[in-house]
C-alpha cells in the first residue's frame, strides 16, 4: 500500500511541477512574465525563506527507519543520492518557474497563484494534484516518523486488535491536531512552515545528531572533532532563534 502512495504522491508532485513549467512557457510566449524583481527580501524575509528552506531536512529524522526497513540496505547510500537529486530538481524546477511567472505575488502554496492565472481547469487540475500528494504522502510518511515512539509505548512485537486500534487513535489525534491547527493558522501558512523548519526541522538535522555523536563516542573523538559538532550545535540554536525573531516579526507586521 505504501508503495503505491509514495509511487502516486510522486507523479502528483512531478506533475505540478510540469504545469507550473507549461505555465512559464506560456507566459514567455504571451509576455506575461513577471517584472524582474530583487532577489532580496530583507532580513526578516530572509529568515522566514531560511525555516521554509529547512523544512526539506526533516525527513532525516526517519533516515534510521527506512534503513531498517529496506530489503537490500547495501544500495542506501546509492538510493539516498538518486532520491535527493530527483527531489532537487523536482524543487529548483518548482521554484524558479514559479518565481519567474508569479514574481514577487508568489503565493506559499501555488495552487493559489494558478487559481488566480490561468484560472479555470488549470487551477482545479492543480489542487486536485496537490491534493492528492498530499493525501499519498502523509500515511507513508507518519508511518515512518511514528515507528519509533509506538516501539516505545506499544511494544515492537506486540500484536493484536488492541494495539491495532491504539495506534489507529493515536495517529487519528495527531491528523486531527494537524489539520487543526494548520486551519487556524492559514492566513500565515508560511510562517507556520517556516517556525517548523526552523525549531523542529533545524533541531533534529544539525543540533541533536551532533550532541549525540559527541555524547556516544566522546572518548574516540579529538578535541577539533568535539569543538566543530558543539560549533555545529550552536550554529543551529542562533540559526532557530534567528528564525523565531523573524517569524513573529513577520507575523507582527
Amino acid at each position: 500500500m505504501f508503495v503505491c502512495c509514495s509511487l502516486l504522491g510522486f507523479f502528483s508532485s512531478t506533475m505540478t511541477t510540469c504545469m507550473v513549467l507549461g505555465l512559464l512557457g506560456d507566459a514567455a510566449a504571451n509576455d506575461r512574465l513577471a517584472p524582474t524583481t530583487s532577489m532580496w527580501v530583507g532580513v526578516h524575509g530572509f529568515g522566514v525563506a531560511v525555516g521554509i528552506f529547512s523544512t526539506s531536512f526533516a525527513g532525516q529524522a526517519c533516515l534510521p527507519v527506512v534503513y531498517a526497513q529496506m530489503g537490500k540496505p547495501h544500495q542506501y547510500e546509492r538510493l539516498l543520492s538518486v532520491c535527493f537529486a530527483i527531489m532537487f530538481l523536482v524543487y529548483a524546477a518548482m521554484g524558479v518557474a514559479g518565481y519567474i511567472v508569479y514574481g514577487a505575488e508568489s503565493e506559499v502554496l501555488v495552487t493559489s497563484n494558478i487559481a488566480t492565472w490561468p484560472g479555470g481547469v488549470a487551477a482545479w487540475i492543480s489542487i486536485s494534484l496537490v491534493v492528492s500528494s498530499c493525501a499519498c504522502t502523509i500515511a507513508p510518511v507518519v508511518a515512518v516518523l511514528a515507528d519509533p515512539f509506538e516501539a516505545k509505548l506499544l511494544g515492537r512485537h506486540s500484536e493484536g486488535k488492541c494495539t491495532s486500534w491504539a495506534v489507529r487513535g493515536i495517529r487519528t489525534c495527531l491528523f486531527g491536531a494537524a489539520a487543526t491547527f494548520a486551519y487556524v493558522m492559514r492566513a500565515n501558512l508560511g510562517n507556520l512552515e517556516s517556525l517548523m523548519g526552523g525549531v523542529a526541522s533545524i533541531q533534529t538535522s544539525l543540533v541533536l545528531p551532533s550532541l549525540f555523536y559527541v555524547k556516544m563516542f566522546a572518548s574516540e573523538l579529538s578535541c577539533c572533532t568535539k569543538f566543530v559538532n558543539y560549533s555545529i550545535a550552536v550554529a543551529g540554536c542562533l540559526l532557530s532563534a534567528f528564525i523565531v525573531y523573524s517569524n513573529v516579526q513577520d507575523m507582527l507586521k
